[in-house]
């Protein structure tokens, strides 16, 4: 899947591929992380950072949380094609705040002194997502933040997927990320 995300005044595009890869639509290789629940396609995040701040998972797939309708879950987190933001469990508060700007009107020109959020999962994965795919362009000239945090699951959403080319592998029991190619 390739997302191609609205810059203000050129519609999102994308691209959705079923049954294989296409080569054209990331650069450099593919890396995978393990699905551990394949209802959701949950996988582990063991870690989320920015310049300055860091949480690590002290979750296990063993771990209870709590979906929408409350129900207990193994599931920590999910790749969810269907959610725009980034929605980090309460153990990444800190991310989520140092990542946040204090301005109430951050524009375009600010994002250069905004840090990347840094994700990792297991198998060694790690996606860097840089600020101009967090902060989204909302039809004014303040930019609006997508990411947030929840009591219950992780979910990894649009923002990153707008960063990765994603694949989602049920057949291999994986989830994979690649640079996305330009839109």
């Amino acid at each position: 899947m390739q997302c191609c995300g609205w810059d203000g005044t050129t519609a999102g595009t994308g691209t959705m591929v079923f049954g294989g890869v296409d080569q054209s639509l990331y650069t450099g290789a593919i890396m995978y992380t393990p699905i551990t629940r394949e209802e959701y396609y949950c996988v582990e995040m063991t870690g989320a950072s920015t310049p300055g701040s860091s949480s690590s998972s002290s979750s296990s797939s063993s771990s209870s949380y709590y979906d929408d309708d409350g129900a207990s879950t193994d599931c920590a987190t999910i790749i969810d094609s269907g959610t725009s933001e980034l929605v980090l469990n309460s153990q990444y508060a800190s991310v989520v705040d140092a990542a946040r700007s204090s301005s109430s009107c951050v524009t375009s020109s600010d994002l250069a002194s905004m840090p990347d959020i840094t994700l990792t999962f297991d198998g060694g994965v790690t996606l860097t997502i840089p600020p101009s795919r967090y902060y989204q362009p909302t039809g004014g000239s303040c930019l609006e933040y997508f990411v947030s945090t929840t009591g219950g699951q992780s979910i990894i959403g649009q923002v990153m997927m707008e960063q990765y080319y994603t694949v989602f592998d049920r057949a291999n029991k994986r989830v994979g990320f690649a640079e996305i190619a330009g839109c």
